[in-house]
């Protein structure tokens, strides 16, 4: 966990050029493609004209878009492979090129809607002097963190985050730099989903790029994308009859998710085999089933959908071991009790959690504590309307929580 002790994070405001300099000399090297593709001046020029952009509208609509840079633009990015793949190797994006348009930042301002925030991102390509927009693109799902460039998103007026591989670097928002917002994914909830997996019989534990862990974070981009605020519960037993009188919508088919990540999980055990045995082999079964692998995580990405949806309605949305889908508009038993709760600010240090201050919220994170305190392992995903997405979680009885900025790009 870093320490925050530089200048850009005090009070003072300062300009994003300023604030981007300083981040990046104290910084290790950045990628884009790889090391010797890093070019501060290219991340400069396209961190202040979002954050210019950002301020503007286009159709009465604040600009929200992320980017990806390529040094050949949206050319090279569709021609960018996975590393360890033999061939014909996989390409790592879908990208429909476009004519070229300069970048700057009313162009960006106007492109901005071609892109879906969350969805796709406009690519750029060029060097610093000579920026053009030429493409749109959506990473393919499963592909390797290491072949990943540095993504660039505004979400809101005044805002730019860098990111990479899933993982906030860089954010600074109305004059300030914020530190790094922590993962969904940090010490805490990665204990917990050990026991809530437990049904998918994993033989390894891996959460970080793989089909469990994209589950875990893409339900909880789905909840945030209703705009309504909502709440996922994850419960590691069996329903117990209270749980099941509160259940007001159950869901039939219950298995659904469950059964697409057991199979998923599968075929991803089978080609890593396959690649250990014979990495620089193509076969027609390894063929087969990196197919097979693209098509159910793309049936799981609907599915995410479909759930995440449900939480727009009253209430929570109820989980059970393994990804069974219980139902929705449950009611956290009222009758249960919380007691104090704990802000985690570094994930891996229980030492530095602080008392947190249920008062200054509302009945959802109430109900979030309340349901958390009724055993171990439990996990609640809070989304709320106008603030950040929460993550409450049941450590050995002691509830703790946190913060997450979810990375929708």
């Amino acid at each position: 966990m870093p320490e925050y002790s530089d200048e850009t994070l005090q009070s003072t405001p300062v300009y994003i050029d300023e604030a981007l300099q300083t981040w990046l000399r104290a910084r290790p090297p950045l990628t884009f493609i790889d090391v010797s593709n890093r070019d501060d001046e290219v991340l400069l020029a396209l961190a202040r004209a979002l954050f210019f952009a950002s301020l503007g509208t286009e159709e009465k609509q604040a600009t929200r878009v992320a980017l990806v840079w390529h040094p050949d633009g949206a050319r090279g990015l569709a021609a960018a492979e996975q590393p360890s793949t033999s061939p014909p190797r996989e390409h790592l994006w879908d990208v429909l090129q476009l004519a070229r348009r300069d970048f700057n930042i009313p162009a960006l301002i106007k492109a901005a809607p071609l892109a879906e925030y969350g969805h796709s991102l406009l690519v750029v390509g060029g060097p610093a002097d000579k920026l053009r927009i030429d493409g749109i693109a959506k990473r393919r799902p499963f592909t390797s963190s290491r072949t990943l460039p540095l993504l660039l998103g505004t979400d809101s007026p005044g805002s730019v985050t860098i990111a990479h591989a899933g993982n906030e670097l860089f954010r600074y928002e109305r004059g300030r730099r914020l530190p790094p917002g922590l993962s969904l994914l940090s010490g805490p909830a990665s204990t917990a989903l050990k026991t809530f997996v437990v049904p998918l019989h994993l033989n390894h534990l891996r959460f970080f790029r793989s089909p469990v862990g994209d589950t875990f974070q893409q339900l909880a981009v789905a909840m945030n994308r209703t705009g309504h605020g909502g709440l996922l519960l994850f419960l590691p037993t069996r329903l117990s009859t209270a749980d099941s009188h509160a259940l007001k919508l159950p869901v039939r088919n219950r298995t659904v998710l469950r059964d697409l990540l057991k199979e998923a999980l599968r075929l991803d055990s089978a080609l890593r085999k396959l690649e250990v045995a014979s990495p620089l082999t193509v076969t027609a079964e390894r063929s087969a089933l990196f197919f097979d692998l693209e098509t159910t995580l793309a049936e799981l990405a609907r599915w995410h959908h479909f759930i995440g949806r449900l939480t727009a309605i009253d209430n929570a949305v109820l989980l059970g071991p393994g990804f069974t889908i219980l139902g929705a508009q449950y009611e956290v038993p009222s009758k249960s009790k919380y007691g104090d709760v704990y802000e985690v600010l570094d994930p891996e240090d229980r030492t530095k959690d602080i008392p947190y201050d249920m008062r200054r919220h509302g009945s959802r994170h109430r109900a979030a504590a309340t349901f958390v305190a009724g055993g171990k392992g439990r996990i609640a995903l809070l989304s709320s309307a106008d603030g950040p997405l929460r993550c409450f979680v049941n450590e050995g009885g002691r509830i703790l929580m946190w913060t997450v900025r979810l990375l929708d790009f």
